[in-house]
């Protein structure tokens, strides 16, 4: 039997990992292979990708790239169907570089399935909705974006 409380706290160790740059447990968090959805105003994107080079995008675009990071979860709901548990959490980020900040509105829903006695993230799913705060330098990284 899946432990809903135990998944809830695989996708908030997700933010914790980030906003502590803890990349080890960043991807020990995750499957081999994790199903990767990311939309925002910018691009659809939809790929099957290595825990690693989810690690690599991420440290790349939402993290490195800014002096620090900080994820506040707003809501959670948790829902269990056909072995899996889909974590659904609405999310504000923001992302500092020096003085200036700007603030992602948005959802995320993991999927989260028993994987050799573990929780593990197999599918991340994340829709920016709404940017707030100094949408300049969040224009200037998005341009700098390898992916």
């Amino acid at each position: 039997m899946i432990d809903k409380n135990k998944a809830e706290q695989i996708a908030r160790s997700f933010y914790e990992a980030i906003d502590s740059r803890d990349w080890n447990k960043f991807e020990s968090i995750m499957t081999d292979q994790v199903n990767v959805a990311m939309r925002s105003p910018e691009r659809e994107k939809k790929v099957v990708m290595t825990k690693e080079a989810v690690s690599t995008m991420w440290q790349e675009q939402f993290a490195m790239v800014y002096d620090k990071t900080c994820h506040v979860i707003k809501y959670v709901e948790t829902i269990l169907k056909d072995n899996k548990v889909y974590v659904k959490v609405d999310i504000d980020s923001t992302h500092y570089l020096g003085n200036e900040n700007w603030t992602g509105i948005g959802t995320y829903v993991f999927v989260i399935q028993l994987v050799d006695d573990k929780y593990k993230i197999t599918d991340l799913d994340y829709t920016l909705q709404i940017v707030i705060g100094d949408v300049a330098v969040r224009d200037r990284m998005v341009a700098q974006r390898k992916y």
